[in-house]
């Protein structure tokens, strides 16, 4: 339970009262509510990036693939048996 100042007089009365004790001034009729009356609101989750997460994961895939092709291709066992000039290697 918290006080707070009557706005006519300003003295000290506690927030569910209907009246203020030393003037009268009537006071709203719906108190402040409690921190556990407030409910949240839900946080919906974002949409609208599906394509950029796709495009990245085909980004990666692409050079992934890229990179085991040049890194197969770059051995010396690849390279002599697919010489154009045999002896060179």
């Amino acid at each position: 339970m918290a006080l707070i100042n009557c706005p006519e007089c300003g003295a000290k009365i506690s927030e569910f009262a209907e009246t203020c004790n030393a003037c009268t001034h009537k006071m709203n009729s719906e108190p402040t509510k409690n921190i556990s009356e407030i409910t949240p609101t839900p946080v919906s989750p974002k949409k609208g990036n599906n394509a950029a997460v796709i495009l990245i994961v085909i980004l990666l895939l692409t050079l992934s693939v890229a990179g085991y092709y040049y890194y197969y291709t770059h051995t010396p066992e690849y390279v002599k048996e697919h010489s154009l000039l045999p002896g060179m290697y």
